[in-house]
């Protein structure tokens, strides 16, 4: 199966900070706008919500693409799996949100904001299993070993939430589609 490589480098990677940056910015000027009723924040959050959406759909394309060249029966599989599948809920999540409109204004501003903080938190814990993927395991990486052994600047918390993000993954586990299947 091909992989979409731009430039030398993956495509997905590229395409993902759209989403990434624009469906929390839409969360926050949803938060903006329930705050102060000025309805150009609604408007911000609503364009947020449109490119945002447009932005998953071509990196999901892109990811989907890497995704079938994973071998099957691997742990990057799963992950893989379960990367793509939260993704499209967070989809799922800000297409009713962006339905959920008149002239960019949110019907119920509660719901908006409901929509919204859990496609961002979504989003977040997505974007650790693609993390996982890259980091952890070197999907799509060429000389992954490079940078090995070399010193690493973190903030002091960087460990909890790190190990918050494994207690999270464990109650979620990994989506195996071929133990589904059988």
């Amino acid at each position: 199966m091909p992989r979409i490589t731009v430039a030398g480098h993956p495509l997905h990677p590229q395409l993902v900070g759209f989403p990434i940056g624009l469906i929390p910015f839409s969360f926050a000027m949803d938060l903006a706008y329930a705050i102060t009723g000025n309805k150009d924040y609604a408007r911000a959050a609503h364009f947020s919500l449109i490119g945002g959406a447009a932005g998953a759909v071509a990196a999901a394309t892109a990811g989907v693409m890497d995704y079938l060249a994973i071998p099957n029966s691997t742990e990057e599989k799963q992950l893989g799996t379960t990367h793509g599948l939260m993704n499209a809920a967070v989809l799922a999540l800000e297409t009713v949100n962006i339905v959920r409109r008149e002239d960019g204004t949110p019907r119920s501003k509660a719901l908006a904001l409901a929509l919204g903080a859990m496609s961002t938190a979504g989003l977040v814990i997505s974007q650790w299993y693609g993390g996982d993927l890259v980091y952890e395991h070197g999907v799509r990486v060429k000389g992954e070993k490079q940078l090995e052994g070399k010193r690493e600047m973190k903030p002091s918390w960087d460990e909890k939430i790190e190990k918050s993000l494994h207690r999270v993954s464990e109650k979620i586990q990994p989506i195996n589609i071929e133990e589904k299947s059988a």
